[in-house]
């Protein structure tokens, strides 16, 4: 509902029939309890102040066949949902509570993983699911762009570092020369590595 728990701005009203004037059941509120009627078909009237309660009312009714259980449910080949109700065995793990306590899709061998999007699906938690997984993949992206980076940097210090150290070796090489009028003979380097 628009104005959840004001039912003077928005209201559900349930009636048994065309012509009642009285609703047998209210909703105003943001959940509402299993309801059972005798009878086959309900009348849903959706009172709202104004166009903006209209726009901002969201609401899913599930209908379903239910016997009151007068004797076993499994003799007329109905599920027993526990609260002296009984459904129809197709009504059994298709995903939706028919019974009141959800017994009907309890034990179902469907796929877990299904049943989990599923539920994110109808919870409106996909937006919030898809800004976290993008997100999530920003962050180890971003670990691992600058990782190299760093990696590459503190190599450029260190052969930057060697460079220089090579220059100071080589300044404080000592060269014997034999030199002569016409020509220059170098000879061996003393206490340098090259």
């Amino acid at each position: 509902m628009g104005a959840p728990n004001h039912c003077v701005e928005n209201a559900m009203e349930l009636f048994g029939g065309p012509f009642a004037s009285v609703p047998f059941r209210t909703f105003c509120g943001l959940t509402s309890t299993h309801i059972y009627t005798g009878e086959s078909l309900i009348y849903i009237r959706l009172f709202v102040m104004d166009e903006a309660h209209l726009l901002a009312s969201n609401f899913r009714i599930l209908f379903s066949s239910y016997s009151r259980r007068a004797a076993n449910c499994s003799d007329q080949n109905l599920f027993d949902c526990g609260d002296e109700i009984c459904i129809p065995r197709t009504l059994i793990c298709n995903g939706r509570s028919n019974c009141l306590y959800r017994r009907d899709e309890i034990n179902c061998d469907s796929n877990k993983f299904a049943d989990i999007l599923n539920n994110l699906y109808r919870s409106g938690q996909i937006p919030l699911l898809i800004i976290l997984t993008v997100l999530f993949t920003v962050v180890v992206a971003l670990c691992f762009y600058y990782r190299p980076c760093r990696k590459k940097a503190t190599n450029h210090c260190t052969n930057k570092a060697e460079r220089l150290k090579r220059k100071e070796q080589f300044g404080q090489c000592k060269v014997k020369t034999n030199a002569t009028k016409d020509t220059l003979n170098i000879g061996k380097a003393e206490n340098c590595k090259f």
